[in-house]
């Protein structure tokens, strides 16, 4: 269909300004012609209806379809649509490929200071382990107790090294200050 010099597959803009848009469909609205146009807003597509007098071709982006005026979408506007789409995704990924390092940058920040953070975290909540026999009994308090690890689940073994309260020999042997006199249960 044709809103008089424009037909399907026009790329045009505002008399104002503004992204490309193609016509995609031409419509009679009340006593007049309307375009309805799509375009992409960054990576988002967005459709509005126009007055055909508000709106100007871009270029030399004339649709080729052979006869518009019978409303179907040819292959040849079909082919306009997929240039016009493919040349604006082009576009966008030009632009997003030129902001990927900085994202990747602020990134690795976040990272970095997530890391720093759990390492202060760690060093808050989790005593290091003893570096000495000698340092490990002397962190026992009245009615805590020393015994090998072999004698301690999995979970007293796990807790005991994250609290500090495990010292291991040279040899591979381990120990386990139970606090209070506590047994494994």
């Amino acid at each position: 269909m044709r809103a008089g010099r424009y037909i399907v597959g026009d790329v045009v803009e505002l008399l104002s300004g503004g992204p490309p848009m193609t016509a995609r469909v031409v419509r009679n609205q009340g006593e007049g012609v309307v375009l309805d146009c799509d375009w992409f807003d960054d990576s988002t597509l967005r459709g509005g209806d126009f007055d055909p007098a508000t709106l100007r071709l871009v270029g030399d982006c004339r649709a080729t379809a052979g006869d518009s005026d019978q409303g179907d979408d040819t292959k040849a506007t079909l082919d306009i649509h997929r240039r016009a789409l493919r040349e604006h995704a082009e576009r966008i990924a030009e632009v997003e490929l030129l902001r990927l390092p900085d994202q990747i940058a602020k990134v690795e920040a976040a990272v970095e200071a997530v890391a720093v953070r759990v390492a202060e975290v760690e060093k808050q909540t989790n005593p290091p382990p003893p570096d000495s026999a000698l340092e490990f009994l002397s962190s026992m308090n009245d009615g805590d107790s020393i015994v090998c690890s072999c004698q301690c689940s999995v979970a007293e073994i796990a807790g005991a090294r994250a609290y500090g309260r495990m010292y291991v020999r040279d040899d591979g042997i381990g120990y386990v200050l139970r606090r209070d006199g506590a047994k494994e249960g």
